[in-house]
């Protein structure tokens, strides 16, 4: 490893990280959402360069939207027939069912098989995975005084979280589709929320 790499990536700061919830306001009652204050801890930097060395590998999938207006230019020619339905997904706290072993193993093989790996790093797939690693199982929290620890899931406000779970969906989404008896007209996700045109039928069979 590279001094400058290291500077980048080095231990700055000791403050431990703090859970505080945001409201969801559209939702009865208002339950908060938990995010972890990770600014100024001491794997921050570390998440940060993790995260911009990673992040070139997704947005790639056939089945992925960047935002709002590359979701309408995908579906603006696409009618729903007689017999065909839209439906509409939601990932119920993201963050929190992202396996961090599979999260891991899904990064190692898009490492490997990108062509463009050195121009966004100069660490080898397995070195970065170490690190990945590391950094997801890093997932204690201080509240009320007392220190807490997520276990096995990615934390909401960490800089990588994001990146990896994005990652995650689009290996899990990419097996469970080429693998599904059922063949959906069309399916487009943006992070956790994903859009689908299929017939009636297939509705039936397979998801009810």
């Amino acid at each position: 490893m590279s001094e400058s790499i290291y500077n980048k990536m080095r231990p700055r700061h000791n403050h431990p990280p703090r859970i505080y919830g945001l409201p969801k306001i559209r939702k009865a009652n208002t339950p908060p959402r938990p995010f972890v204050y990770c600014i100024d801890t001491f794997a921050y930097d570390l998440s940060v360069y993790l995260a911009n060395s990673v992040s070139p590998l997704t947005l790639k999938s056939d089945y992925t939207v960047n935002n709002s207006v590359h979701f309408v230019s995908t579906i603006h020619n696409e009618r729903a027939k007689e017999n065909e339905i839209m439906v509409s997904f939601d990932v119920e706290s993201l963050f929190s069912k992202v396996p961090i072993e599979g999260a891991v193993q899904a990064a190692l093989r898009k490492l490997e098989s990108d062509p463009c790996l050195a121009d966004h790093t100069t660490l080898t797939p397995t070195q970065t995975v170490d690190l990945l690693e590391f950094v997801l199982r890093s997932t204690y929290f201080q509240y009320d005084g007392l220190i807490y620890e997520q276990q096995d899931v990615a934390t909401m406000g960490s800089p990588v979280s994001a990146v990896i779970a994005n990652l995650y969906t689009e290996y899990f989404e990419e097996q469970a589709l080429q693998s599904a008896p059922c063949i959906t007209k069309i399916w487009r996700r943006n992070v956790a929320d994903t859009f689908t045109i299929l017939s009636v039928f297939v509705f039936v069979f397979c998801f009810l």
